[in-house]
């Protein structure tokens, strides 16, 4: 696609016990209140939090448990159609 950037994000779980989903990436960055250049935007979001930003879910159900050591991967896309800095 172009305009986009792509890069997969692994989050694991570091801690000594189970965590419950649902588990997000929420990305402050990208919210509407970041004055962002004009269209960019992340493709494929799942949702928006109340206060604007928007998310990726990484489990497939609110039941996902991510037991120590285990880890869920996505892969992220960003719509930057000029390629400026952000």
């Amino acid at each position: 696609m172009n305009g986009t950037v792509s890069f997969d994000v692994r989050v694991q779980n570091t801690a000594k016990f189970d965590i419950m989903g649902p588990i997000r990436i929420v990305f402050d960055g990208l919210s509407p209140s970041a004055a962002l250049p004009a269209g960019v935007e992340l493709v494929g979001r799942d949702g928006s939090l109340p206060s604007g930003q928007p998310y990726l879910e990484l489990s497939e159900s609110n039941d996902t448990v991510l037991k120590p050591g285990q880890y869920l991967t996505r892969t992220v896309t960003v719509r930057n159609p000029d390629g400026k800095p952000l």
